[in-house]
């Protein structure tokens, strides 16, 4: 961490401010000679997953469909969230070429936003709270594609080289964004303020996500997974 920070005193910095902090953290290898295996991210499940996640199912009394999108709203940075308002233009977006089921997806405490999300859609299911991070990452691997904020399900969707749109605006995706085959990123272009890094108390009434192209997202989706 000290040598891709460059917090170590006379030695040269390593800081990947223009690269993707993978291939950043992975230079630390080429640094003591250790060989990595590159890039590609993994998620180790149990190997009896999938019967925990169909009991979880099955127990909830929900159905899933066998074609559907996981779509992740949220993250920790209040600046990084997708709002209500623009999560249901994606979703109308979608809706005006594809009945494919949505699953949205996020934790307990955004379970009111994701009610309101969801409502008065046709197929729009929401898990929040529902599953914990292995029952998430099988959920992930087992969908169609994946729409995602900068967050731990985007990683998670990139481990599973899920076809996955990725919305950013005040974090950099050429620093965290997905570099995982079938994975793009999706931001406002032209912002002065774009990748500020604020994580909360956003001046500009957070344009970098509230301006974002919510056909284009629906688009981009569908094409990645032959609906258009």
């Amino acid at each position: 961490k000290k040598f891709a920070k460059g917090k170590w005193l006379g030695i040269k910095s390593n800081y990947y401010k223009d690269i993707n902090a993978i291939v950043g953290l992975l230079s630390f290898l080429d640094f003591i000679d250790c060989p990595s295996d590159g890039t590609d991210l993994d998620y180790f499940l149990p190997s009896n997953i999938e019967d925990i996640f169909n009991k979880k199912i099955e127990n909830l009394n929900i159905k899933l469909d066998k074609d559907y999108i996981v779509f992740s709203p949220f993250s920790r940075w209040d600046t990084k969230d997708l709002s209500i308002k623009k999560s249901r233009e994606i979703i109308e977006e979608i809706r005006k070429i594809s009945k494919i089921q949505i699953i949205i997806s996020a934790t307990g405490d955004y379970n009111d936003k994701c009610i309101e999300i969801a409502n008065g859609f046709e197929n729009v299911l929401n898990t929040s709270s529902y599953f914990n991070l292995n029952e998430l990452a099988y959920l992930i691997k087992e969908s169609s594609a994946m729409i995602t904020s900068d967050s731990f399900p985007m990683h998670t969707g990139c481990a599973f080289k899920k076809p996955l749109i990725a919305i950013f605006g005040p974090t950099s995706e050429v620093r965290v964004g997905p570099i995982a085959e079938n994975s793009e990123t999706i931001r406002v272009e032209g912002l002065e303020c774009a990748r500020c890094y604020k994580r909360k108390n956003c001046p500009n009434n957070h344009i970098c996500i509230e301006n974002i192209d919510a056909k284009l997202v629906a688009t981009r989706i569908l094409q990645k997974i032959g609906y258009l």
